[in-house]
């Protein structure tokens, strides 16, 4: 019995080691795709940077105080992906 309760838990933690090494990978793509898009943004001229501006960002609100809300296209990530894999 307490062997396969032990066993039972051994699982279960490789699971979870498992499941929290798969998001570590996506957020190690996710960080990737980031740099690049902000390498991309900074060698850009002006008139580059508002071109993907307009290209990825849906909605701007300034509030008081200066606060920023802004509302990324749905479709952000897809043309990241794409934009990432033409570099």
């Amino acid at each position: 019995m307490e062997i396969d309760k032990t066993r039972e838990q051994l699982y279960e933690l490789e699971a979870r080691l498992q499941n929290g090494e798969q998001l570590r990978r996506e957020i190690e793509i996710k960080q990737r795709k980031y740099c690049g898009l902000n390498q991309i943004f900074r060698s850009g001229t002006l008139e580059e940077q508002k071109m993907l501006l307009a290209i990825v960002v849906q909605r701007i609100e300034v509030r008081r105080g200066y606060e920023l809300n802004i509302q990324l296209l749905p479709d952000f990530e897809r043309f990241l992906d794409g934009l990432i894999e033409m570099r």
